[in-house]
């Protein structure tokens, strides 16, 4: 049967299977890679074509020809900062304010992250969401 433009015939959905069976806890990205070498499977530039292998190997196991292993855990959900802040009102101008710092907010700097969360869910009109982009 054709899939992602692959011929996966009965022989090699057998090996599959037996490949997980005789590796029960084989990532589905090890596993991509060793059906893309069984086949040599590659893109145009030459590299594995694994994301194709995988996007396949999912479709096999949705018509039940092969079961495959347990896909990676989901993400926790982010922790509610829960900072104690002062309430503040800062009904001034820049100028009265003074001289303004920005600071760097990294992994290093626990506490300082959950004062910005907190201060985002308060203060921004789409609260504290996952920062995205470059």
């Amino acid at each position: 049967m054709q899939i992602c433009g692959q011929e996966f015939s009965r022989d090699l959905i057998g090996r599959i299977q037996e490949a997980i069976r005789c590796e029960p806890q084989i990532s589905r990205r090890t596993l991509s890679r060793q059906v893309c070498q069984w086949i040599d499977w590659r893109s145009d530039r030459g590299d594995w074509q694994e994301g194709g292998c995988r996007k396949a190997l999912a479709e096999l196991h949705r018509r039940e020809l092969i079961e495959l292993p347990p896909g990676p855990t989901a993400v926790a959900p982010r922790q509610d900062p829960n900072p104690v802040l002062e309430p503040m009102d800062l009904r001034m101008t820049l100028a009265e304010l003074g001289p303004l710092v920005i600071v760097a907010i990294d992994d290093h700097c626990r506490e300082e992250a959950k004062v910005w969360r907190a201060l985002m869910e308060r203060h921004h009109y789409l609260g504290d969401k996952p920062l995205c982009g470059a």
